[in-house]
């Protein structure tokens, strides 16, 4: 019994730093003992020809790849009332916070129609325009704004159509000429780092540098 009870925590393991067993000559097997089935979970999990997932990579990442999912942890939605102090006001308006490189698509819907006729709105970061000034009263209610030409405004978005940049730079707005009075837009957001310091929040409005 006491040789039985060793050799299960020779397998089993120990709470040490590196437990003696050596299982290099086990090979995977769906149906065989709990070690080659383990060899199994094993090979499922690693990353291609590899024989471990990257650095900060999870079974998750590499299922999702680079892919444009709602429910992945890199994703949000930012939803703008514009009767609201932080979003209304004719000034710079701060909806991404960026750190390090990072790509970040983006969608903006409008829910609901905007008013007063004399407002403006662009979307870009300090140094770049991503969509030109536009008058907010042609943008209609249920469509995606992607571009001051509003006619090529639609409901049913293209990927190619995305707004898709790489950037180190916040992400905003500008209102122009006047305080927005009503109307609601949706800003859907997908991220992901390129630097090791990569990383998003969500703003709140405020100036970009804030």
């Amino acid at each position: 019994m006491l040789t039985l009870l060793k050799n299960l925590k020779y397998l089993l393991g120990a709470n040490t730093a590196n437990n003696p067993a050596n299982t290099s000559r086990v090979a995977a097997n769906e149906d065989g003992s709990v070690l080659e089935r383990m060899e199994q979970v094993q090979e499922a999990v690693n990353n291609g020809t590899g024989t471990a997932l990257g650095t900060n990579r999870s079974l998750v990442d590499e299922l999702l790849g680079a892919s444009l999912n709602y429910n992945r942890t890199k994703s949000g939605v930012i939803s703008i009332g514009w009767t609201a102090t932080a979003w209304k006001t004719a000034a710079v308006h701060k909806i991404l916070d960026v750190t390090g490189v990072v790509r970040i698509r983006l969608a903006i819907y409008t829910g609901v129609n905007m008013s007063p006729a004399a407002a403006t709105i662009k979307f870009g970061t300090p140094t770049r325009d991503l969509i030109a000034a536009t008058t907010v009263t042609g943008l209609d209610a249920g469509e995606f704004f992607i571009s001051s030409t509003l006619a090529s405004n639609v409901k049913t978005l293209l990927g190619s159509n995305l707004i898709d940049i790489i950037t180190s730079e916040d992400v905003g707005f500008t209102v122009a000429n006047t305080t927005m009075t009503s109307g609601t837009m949706s800003v859907y957001y997908w991220w992901e780092p390129l630097s090791s310091t990569g990383d998003v929040d969500a703003a709140s409005g405020g100036t970009f540098g804030s």
